[in-house]
């Protein structure tokens, strides 16, 4: 098998040693290395013409031809892993609108998937041509199964827990799979007027948003509405639906269990079955008031919340005409 000497003294290819052709240190030239697979050999062939022309200014028109064949021709993809149980997905690292989204799907995948632009192959895996990976992103498994264009990126997206679904329709619903190759190609073919659409969507940066600020004051303005909501209600209610106000709860609940019989619980579901008194009345207003200042500082939310939406749910139904506003539905939604 042949074998690859390089003159390095000035070691203007240290840069490809991760691709496992060593090259000599500053003080040994010509150096004789391990032998080369026949397509690292081919690489080999990429590199040598451009080492003679540099340093002998001798040989241009065959380097020139090497260097086409090679590089036009049987275009040697690098795809070396740093872990060898990754996928590894080769997309256009020239292309800006490629680049972006690969940047947003790293997000969504994690360390799961190698993203390799196909410019900047390390080492030898597979070889495909250089006019395919331009028009489609290229996934490339352990295995050695290759996918590309839209089942490409649902087989890369899948690696994420909340994007099998997209992998699972495209290997299952009809039509799905045609559909999202044709949109692939579509949307490849227009990369600009694509990116154009893109930013005025989701912004120059495709990259998903963190949501911890968000989460954080969502629920604290949340447990603030239902505090007001409670509140409010729990000043006025024995007056509007107590056992002596203007529409009585449990006058309302004793006309709902002879209309409905059994199904009245089901009809009308709220916590006042148990106990239709202004006391009880009180301790969901006030008790409701309460655990939402528990949301506002962060203690135990789902549970509180929870809870707030079932004392919240009885006042509704119990409340009749006083309780009927779209604020109320909103609570509740």
């Amino acid at each position: 098998m042949p074998k690859f000497c390089a003159d390095t003294d000035k070691r203007p290819f240290a840069h490809r040693e991760s691709s496992g052709i060593r090259l000599g240190d500053t003080h040994r030239t010509h150096r004789t290395v391990a032998p080369l697979s026949p397509t690292g050999f081919l690489y080999a062939l990429y590199l040598v013409p451009i080492t003679v022309t540099r340093h002998h200014r001798r040989n241009t028109a065959t380097g020139s031809l090497l260097r086409a064949v090679v590089a036009r021709r049987i275009r040697v993809i690098v795809c070396q892993a740093d872990r060898s149980d990754r996928p590894m997905l080769l997309y256009d690292g020239d292309c800006t609108f490629c680049c972006r989204w690969v940047a947003r799907w790293q997000v969504q995948t994690g360390d799961r998937i190698q993203y390799v632009p196909y410019q900047d192959a390390g080492a030898v895996r597979v070889s495909i041509p250089t006019e395919r990976l331009e028009r489609a992103v290229h996934l490339v498994e352990p295995d050695g199964t290759v996918s590309s264009g839209a089942h490409a990126v649902f087989r890369a997206l899948a690696c994420g827990a909340d994007r099998r679904w997209l992998l699972w329709s495209y290997n299952h619903i009809p039509l799905v799979a045609p559909v999202s190759e044709r949109a692939y190609r579509f949307v490849a073919d227009h990369r600009r007027g694509a990116s154009r659409v893109a930013d005025w969507v989701w912004g120059s940066d495709l990259r998903p948003r963190g949501t911890v600020l968000t989460r954080w004051l969502f629920l604290r303005l949340l447990g603030c509405i239902y505090c007001i909501a409670f509140a409010s209600l729990g000043v006025q209610v024995i007056g509007l639906i107590g056992s002596n106000g203007i529409l009585p709860a449990a006058d309302y609940l004793d006309a709902a269990r002879q209309h409905y019989g059994s199904e009245a619980y089901t009809k009308v579901p709220t916590l006042l079955w148990l106990d239709p008194s202004d006391r009880f009345l009180l301790v969901l207003c006030w008790g409701g008031a309460a655990l939402s200042l528990l949301v506002v500082l962060g203690i135990a939310p789902a549970l509180v919340l929870l809870t707030l939406w079932l004392f919240y749910l009885s006042l509704f139904h119990a409340g009749q005409t006083f309780l009927s506003f779209q604020w109320d539905l909103l609570l509740l939604e």
